[in-house]
């Protein structure tokens, strides 16, 4: 074969070695295709429209409270409740608390107790509507303790804790009294000469049923102060 052949031939399988690497002949696969970048921006913040629902971000759930997380717990004393409506009148025999439907005529005594001075309460209950209403009664009744008491100048605070209840009923036509005794249980000494005692007495449940029951915390408030001789006490609506 002539050179001149010999360079036509060789000049030709480079040209087509060429074309064959540029068309991509040797392979079945076919060039990755690239994707733009897109145009889309990160979404921005927009107001909803009145009166159109939106839907909570993924992660956070609807926090409205239930029946159950608004209601009073009857065994926290100290759980704030929505007060109800109180109304008081003081008559010559004393002072009259009406509430739903239900009369409560207190009264409050100083008594003698070891070491010093304590103070009766009893209350009279009746139903004026001719409904049966229903209490709650803890571990030393249906009434429950707070306050302060001042001994030489220093004030110390008190309360009670109740760990179990049971109903007591008010039945129309018929009255009951509901009786306490302060210090009583309460792990206090009685008052002494110069000490004064400011008595924040209160219902531990009070409803048309167990299911509607809720303290009622204002009550009324007592106020005892023991000088040289026998205490005084002082019986009157809550202090606003």
């Amino acid at each position: 074969m002539a050179v001149q052949d010999q360079l036509s031939i060789c000049s030709r399988l480079m040209l087509m070695g060429l074309v064959c690497g540029w068309l991509g002949c040797g392979g079945s696969s076919t060039p990755a295709r690239t994707t733009p970048a897109s145009s889309v921006t990160p979404a921005e913040e927009v107001a909803p429209v009145p009166g159109e629902a939106t839907e909570a971000p993924s992660g956070t759930t609807d926090t409205k409270p239930t029946s159950a997380e608004s209601t009073e717990l009857e065994g926290n004393y100290d759980v704030e409740v929505q007060e109800r409506e109180v109304s008081y009148l003081v008559r010559p025999e004393g002072l009259q608390i009406d509430v739903e439907g239900a009369r409560f005529l207190p009264k409050a005594k100083a008594v003698r107790v070891k070491g010093g001075w304590g103070v009766a309460i009893d209350v009279r209950a009746s139903a004026e509507d001719d409904r049966t209403h229903s209490l709650l009664r803890g571990n030393d009744g249906a009434l429950a303790f707070a306050g302060t008491v001042v001994r030489r100048g220093k004030e110390a605070e008190f309360g009670d804790e109740r760990s179990t209840g049971e109903e007591q009923l008010l039945f129309p036509g018929s009255s009951l009294t509901l009786s306490r005794k302060w210090p009583g249980t309460l792990d206090l000494a009685p008052l002494g000469r110069g000490d004064e005692l400011r008595l924040e007495v209160g219902l531990w449940g009070l409803g048309r049923d167990a299911k509607s029951r809720r303290p009622v915390k204002k009550f009324f408030l007592v106020r005892v102060s023991v000088g040289q001789k026998r205490p005084s006490v002082l019986l009157t609506p809550p202090s606003q």
